[in-house]
């Protein structure tokens, strides 16, 4: 058991040296001064700090960070400042950054918003504030992706330190394991509200009509009867078959638009499916938009709700197959519009003149009424009554 032990800790000893070599090589380009000069500025924004200036403590913490001497222009990480200036750096950047965060948190609240300091608590490691903030992330998609990518960008930094061979500070290990954790709950929440929204979507694809569109289309139809009615000819009105599949379409697209914000963030492969479904439903239409036994107003309809599920998939060629075919069909619809305009007119016309005869009429009727009344009464007169 003492031989196995030993051989364990040969084998981390090995494993540390090899890593510290790996960074060492991260940092070869490094001025001799360049430690030094690192803690100059770290106790200058130490003394920033203390006299509550903290903005100019937090400048002087980027240039601690990325400025320090090099011997070539070269591109060298902030943790090539050596391990105690890290310490201190790392200590000087979470008191710095949460009094920042304090300052932005109040602020936002006079603006209405209770959000605001987040960045400045994650990038600073403040992992209580940071739970607190969460603990209160509005349901919204591009909170969630925000929240959500900031603190990825954490963990991508603490990964790539470990892959090039530098040791993370005990703080720095917990955190890693406190991020992944919040991070993994922003995507299971994202994930159930993306999942829930293409339930949503399917019912309102394949669903039996609902009572709001039962309300809807009933108000057309009447609003249509009643102008065909005024008119004394239906036929003068645009008739569209189309119009309960279009205004499922777009709702069900509205939909599809914030499942796919919900998802996005997570992965572009997460989201994928959705532009595949939102292909297959533009296909759906654009198959019934080919189907000359529709009327074209009908047709125009379909061919544009296609294109717009096209539009929203990326599907740039059954969009230009769509857009190309509506427009085949734009001589003869527009050629329809004119003819029912022209017809439309011409019972506009006829309900105009049938006004004007009325009003005449009823102005004829009180010129004979008075006049009638003017005989009534001399009559009256004349027989002395």
């Amino acid at each position: 058991m003492v031989f196995m032990r030993s051989i364990t800790l040969v084998t981390f000893s090995m494993v540390l040296v090899a890593m510290q070599a790996f960074a060492e090589d991260r940092c070869v380009g490094n001025a001799p001064e360049a430690e030094s000069w690192v803690a100059e500025k770290l106790n200058e924004a130490q003394a920033a700090r203390e006299n509550s200036e903290f903005n100019s403590a937090s400048e002087l913490l980027n240039a601690a960070a990325l400025n320090f001497p090099r011997i070539a222009d070269v591109s060298i990480s902030s943790r090539c400042m050596g391990q105690t200036n890290w310490r201190r750096y790392y200590k000087e950047k979470q008191l710095t950054y949460f009094a920042l965060g304090r300052s932005a948190e109040n602020t936002g609240k006079k603006k209405g918003s209770n959000f605001d300091g987040y960045w400045y608590y994650v990038e600073g490691d403040n992992r209580k504030d940071v739970g607190r903030l969460l603990g209160k992330l509005p349901d919204d998609p591009n909170r969630y992706a925000s929240a959500g990518n900031l603190i990825r960008d954490k963990l991508s930094k603490y990964q790539w330190a470990v892959d090039n061979g530098f040791m993370l500070l005990a703080d720095e290990q917990a955190g890693q394991e406190f991020y992944q954790t919040r991070l993994d709950r922003l995507i299971a929440h994202s994930r159930a509200r993306g999942s829930a929204l293409l339930k949503t979507e399917s019912d309102i694809v394949s669903g039996d009509i609902t009572e709001n569109e039962k309300f809807v289309l009933k108000a057309e139809q009447d609003a249509s009867a009643m102008l065909g009615a005024i008119m004394g000819d239906e036929s003068v009105l645009p008739v569209s078959e189309a119009r309960h599949d279009v205004m499922r379409a777009e709702r069900s697209l509205t939909v599809m638009r914030v499942a796919r914000q919900w998802l996005q963030w997570i992965t572009s492969e997460e989201a994928a499916p959705i532009l595949v479904l939102a292909v297959d439903r533009g296909d759906v239409l654009l198959a019934r938009a080919d189907d000359t036994s529709y009327g074209l107003e009908a047709r125009d309809d379909y061919y544009a709700a296609a294109t717009g599920y096209y539009k929203f998939a990326n599907a740039d060629i059954q969009a230009t197959r769509s857009i190309s075919s509506r427009k085949a069909i734009e001589p003869k619809l527009e050629a329809a519009r004119l003819s029912r305009e022209a017809r439309m007119d011409e019972k506009a016309d006829q309900l105009q003149e049938s006004a004007k005869e009325f009003q005449q009429s009823i102005e004829k009727s009180d010129a004979e009424k008075k006049n009638f009344k003017s005989e009534a009464d001399a009559l009256e007169d004349e027989l002395d009554f």
